[in-house]
C-alpha cells in the first residue's frame, strides 16, 4: 500500500518499461517484459494474476528489493533502485509468504 498526502494529479507510482529475467536450472526465465503503468493519488488499484505471472517480482522491484534489468520505477518521487531504503521507509509491503525464516539461524 502506498499512502501519501499528495495531489490526486501526481503519479504516486510510475513503472516504465520494466523487465526482469532470472536464471533457473540453466535456463532464462523472463518474469516481466516491458511493463508500464502508473497509479495516481486517490485511486484504488490491485495487482491480480495467476501463479508465476510476475506479481511478486513486480512488488519486489517497486519496493527496491530487486533491481530491474531494464526500465525505471518511481515511487512517491523516489527512484526505487537508487533510493530503495527511502522507498522502503515510506511503503508498506507484506508478502503472502514470509521469506526470512530460511535465512535465520539459531
Amino acid at each position: 500500500m502506498i499512502a501519501a498526502a499528495q495531489s490526486t494529479d501526481a503519479a504516486l507510482l510510475e513503472v516504465a518499461d520494466i523487465s526482469k529475467t532470472f536464471v533457473s536450472g540453466g535456463r532464462k526465465v523472463e518474469a516481466l517484459h516491458d511493463v508500464t503503468f502508473s497509479v495516481r493519488g486517490g485511486q484504488v488499484s490491485g495487482l491480480i494474476g495467476p501463479d508465476a505471472a510476475g506479481k511478486t517480482t513486480l512488488m519486489r522491484l517497486i519496493t527496491g528489493l530487486l533491481i530491474p534489468d531494464h526500465g525505471h520505477i518511481n515511487v512517491l518521487g523516489l527512484d526505487a533502485t537508487r533510493d530503495s531504503l527511502q522507498v522502503q521507509a515510506n511503503v508498506g509491503y507484506m508478502p503472502q509468504r514470509f521469506g526470512l525464516y530460511e535465512d535465520l539461524t539459531i
